[in-house]
Parts: C-alpha cells; structure tokens; sequence
C-alpha cells in the first residue's frame, strides 16, 4: 500500500511465496519542526515476542544508518 508521501505499508512473510500469515511493516513521514519524521510499525502477530524485540533492534540499526547516509547527501 501506498500514500505518497505519507504512508508506505509492505506485507512480509518467511515462507518462500507471499502468504497468510503475514507481518505489515508501516512507515509514516510527517514534517516536525521543519524535520521529517519516520515512524515504522511492525505488526501481524505472527512473531515471538523475541522476535519482535529481534526486529526491533535490527530496524533501528537499518534506521541509524540511513539516517548517515540522508545526512551525508
């Protein structure tokens, strides 16, 4: 799914074809004080707690460096 330029929904999964179940990982822009502001949500349901916390941890480091590579631009 598709709101430019607010919102981009992707459906994942761990099998090899794209099926139920499925996790949604949502990012929302939103200018803030003259800055954008990226929110991601993982949701679905279909993980551990462990590995949400896995997710988590995995996202922010993805988010760390592409907040070097926009700065660098």
């Amino acid at each position: 799914e598709v709101d430019e330029p607010e919102r981009l929904v992707l459906a994942i999964t761990d099998e090899g074809e794209l099926t139920e179940p499925l996790e949604l990982i949502t990012y929302t822009l939103a200018e803030a004080d003259g800055r954008t502001e990226l929110v991601l949500r993982q949701s679905g349901g279909t993980l551990t707690d462990e590995q949400y916390q896995q997710a988590k941890e995995g996202s922010g480091g993805f988010l760390d460096e592409l907040g070097k590579v926009v700065a660098s631009l």
